[in-house]
């Protein structure tokens, strides 16, 4: 399975989007992309816009330094359902900088990724 072998290597599938304030890399709609995760840290590589599961080679990755996660999370709305997984929660995180995004990450999967990033 593919989200077992990324979780072997702290990574897993999701979306982030900006929710306030400004962070280089994202915009207010969802990206989806590859996370590599680890103790207040996440760090996001997108993939090629065209909706394949391909990272793009030549682009940095977005580094989030989290000074907080908000620990009720929601589901995606009707209207985010065409960009997101109805069997997706959505956590908000706030940043070193100010920033406050919202992560989407799968249902089985929210649990280890929420712990990697707030010990």
């Amino acid at each position: 399975m593919v989200a077992q072998r990324l979780k072997e290597r702290r990574q897993l599938e999701c979306a982030l989007r900006v929710v306030e304030g400004d962070v280089a890399g994202l915009t207010r709609k969802w990206r989806h992309g590859r996370a590599t995760v680890g103790p207040r840290r996440i760090e996001f590589t997108l993939y090629l816009p065209t909706g394949i599961r391909v990272r793009r080679p030549w682009a940095k990755p977005v580094v989030l330094l989290v000074t907080e996660m908000d620990g009720a999370d929601r589901q995606p709305d009707l209207a985010e359902l065409w960009s997101l997984n109805a069997a997706t929660d959505v956590v908000r995180v706030r940043t070193v900088g100010g920033a406050v995004l919202e992560w989407a990450i799968q249902q089985f999967q929210r649990e280890w990724a929420v712990a990697q990033v707030t010990q």
